[in-house]
């Protein structure tokens, strides 16, 4: 099934999640314009014109709660990971990666500048 494109007229086979819904097609253009005319529509629209209007005394709080909510379980799951034996055995491994990584570029490094096998240019 294809539907036209309310935006640039095109047809497109619409994403079977959204089926008839779906207004504009797959192009970066279109998508934005559907999101210009959907904004513009939610703007015009009478609900709107009050919608913010009071609500920051409540959002201020809201958020207030949120934030020591948020910090408490951030607490919380640090000092559930402080006696972690996965951490410190994930943690000796990186530390050798390193090692091992520090060691072959030195060794490149070493074997770059020697060429014991480079050819050589006669003294003549």
């Amino acid at each position: 099934m294809s539907k036209h494109c309310d935006f640039c007229g095109r047809f497109f086979v619409p994403d079977p999640r959204v089926g008839n819904r779906q207004r504009s097609c797959f192009r970066k253009e279109c998508q934005e314009a559907r999101k210009r005319s959907s904004k513009r529509a939610w703007r015009e629209r009478e609900t709107p014109r009050g919608y913010f209007v009071g609500r920051y005394p409540y959002v201020k709080e809201w958020r207030h709660k949120r934030r020591s909510k948020v910090i408490q379980g951030m607490e919380t799951a640090l000092k559930a990971r402080e006696g972690d034996p996965l951490a410190a055995e994930l943690d000796a491994a990186m530390k050798r990666i390193g090692e091992i990584t520090m060691e072959n570029e030195l060794l490149r490094e070493k074997a770059r500048r020697a060429h014991p096998l480079a050819p050589r240019r006669s003294k003549r």
